[in-house]
């Protein structure tokens, strides 16, 4: 299923069995953000954001930004070695608290 822009994906991204992200150009990742929510697995491709999320919060599976790359990492999945990020939410909304607080220092 590809899902393009609707209000609110958090119903249909609840009832997947894995959330892959291929994008060049995604800025921050916050749709895994939502996935780790949810506890669904992720899988997306090498850039830098997604590579400095994903290696924060070790989990999902960071594959190469390439056809190839995705196919390996649905292949893990099935292979049952694609968890879901391990954030703690309440250091990672303190931490946002307080790096927006310092912009008005």
């Amino acid at each position: 299923m590809v899902i393009r822009e609707i209000n609110n994906p958090m119903p249909i991204l609840k009832q997947c069995s894995v959330f892959v992200l291929s994008s060049n150009y995604e800025s921050l990742g916050l749709v895994l953000l939502e996935a780790a929510t949810l506890g669904v697995p992720e899988i997306a491709a090498k850039c830098p954001a997604t590579e400095l999320l994903m290696n924060t919060y070790k989990g999902g599976y960071l594959a190469e930004n390439s056809v190839e790359g995705i196919c390996e990492g649905l292949e893990a999945y099935l292979r049952g070695e694609v968890g879901t990020m391990k954030i703690d939410w309440k250091q990672y909304n303190e931490r946002a608290v307080a790096q927006f607080e310092r912009l008005f220092d």
